[in-house]
């Protein structure tokens, strides 16, 4: 027994040495890799940084002499850190610059290796890689069939960001269609932003107004759609409404009147009621006074929101109604509406029905008085 025990206790020593020796061996290949990582990344940045010192004073020379283009190709030599660098220099002047100089800086972003080293990275199997050439061609317009195919392609990507930079590349698209693609593909996915959606919305819109009649067209045909979500659906009829597409008026207000199931859909309701008042539609206004009596809060308050602006005895009679003394939160809401649309507290008083008690409306009064002070 006691030899038994001698022979397991070194066994157990054995055991411990070579355990201490893997983790020793394990935390020295840790340590060597680590340094080894830095040094790629310093070595990294220092090329990054020479090629950047490099480019500089040719593209400002290019700038200020205005040479052929093709005279800057001589510059590369192949290297893909080369176009990394070069893009670079020219993204942080666009910052600094405008006009002439800012046009002739875009223009270099065209260039054929530019172009073709993002192109090529876009089957990349990084998805940070094809984000980064999605950046790229956001900031050019696009007009290559081949490359708008490839981005198309991207816009059901798995990783959502990829999808939304590939929609926002091809809102660079001179051609309306392809915008109007790519803001249906994302508006038809349900993990995509407000503020995501937006932008591309507020990208839609070309900077000229010769393809306005264009764009209202495939807008009423994507908010029309049954494909898109009801809360995107709802956002599109905001966003279109502040973007003053007044071509849309019409088409909101047919909505609004609608009896199909996707227009009454309160989120859907409350944005095309908003949109009547950004297209001062007062003719409206007797349909709107009929939702301030329907059941679902969100749409009653934005009917009220927009009545008030509207002002007339019917709009004005129909808010005063809505202050019934039982619902203490609701009829704050609807005499701060009245007192930011410059009612006072002795005509808020003299046109509230009797029913309610004096001294419960004076008290609300006083409390939307601070309220309306610290918003001014």
């Amino acid at each position: 027994m006691l030899i038994l025990a001698q022979h397991s206790n070194e066994f157990a020593i054995q055991i411990l040495w070579a355990t201490l020796f893997i983790l020793f061996a394990l935390t020295l290949l840790l340590l060597l890799t680590s340094l080894y990582m830095r040094w790629l990344h310093k070595r990294a940045e220092d090329k990054l940084s020479f090629y950047k010192d490099k480019f500089y004073p040719i593209i400002l020379e290019y700038v200020e002499s205005g040479e052929d283009l093709e005279e800057m190709l001589a510059v590369f030599g192949g290297r893909n850190i080369e176009y990394s660098a070069f893009e670079k220099v020219i993204v942080d002047l666009l910052e600094y610059v405008q006009g002439n100089d800012a046009e002739k800086l875009r223009k270099l972003l065209y260039i054929d290796p530019i172009f073709n080293y993002h192109e090529e990275r876009l089957e990349s199997k990084s998805d940070v890689i094809q984000v980064r050439s999605c950046i790229y061609f956001s900031k050019i317009k696009l007009s290559d069939d081949g490359l708008i195919e490839k981005l198309q392609e991207l816009l059901v990507h798995k990783n959502r960001f990829v999808g939304f930079s590939a929609a926002s590349a091809l809102m660079a698209a001179t051609d309306v269609s392809v915008r109007a693609h790519a803001l249906q593909v994302m508006a038809q996915i349900s993990q995509v932003s407000e503020m995501a959606l937006l932008e591309l919305l507020y990208r839609f819109k070309y900077k000229h107004d010769d393809q306005r009649e264009e764009e209202v067209e495939h807008l009423m045909r994507i908010i029309d759609s049954d494909s898109i979500l009801s809360d995107n659906r709802a956002l599109l009829i905001l966003g279109v409404s502040e973007m003053s597409y007044f071509q849309l008026g019409a088409f909101f207000y047919e909505r609004l009147l609608s009896d199909k199931q996707k227009w009454n859909i309160p989120m859907v309701k409350t944005a095309l009621v908003y949109a009547q008042e950004y297209f001062l539609n007062m003719e409206a206004s007797p349909h709107i006074r009929e939702l301030v009596r329907q059941d679902d809060l969100e749409v009653k308050k934005a009917a009220i929101e927009v009545l008030s602006k509207f002002r007339s005895v019917e709009n004005e009679s129909e808010i005063f109604a809505q202050v019934s003394g039982k619902d203490e939160e609701f009829d704050f809401f609807v005499i701060k509406i009245l007192m930011e649309e410059g009612y006072d507290s002795d005509e808020i008083k003299q046109h509230i029905t009797s029913s309610v008690d004096s001294k419960y409306l004076d008290r609300i009064i006083e409390m939307v008085k601070p309220e309306l002070e610290y918003a001014v």
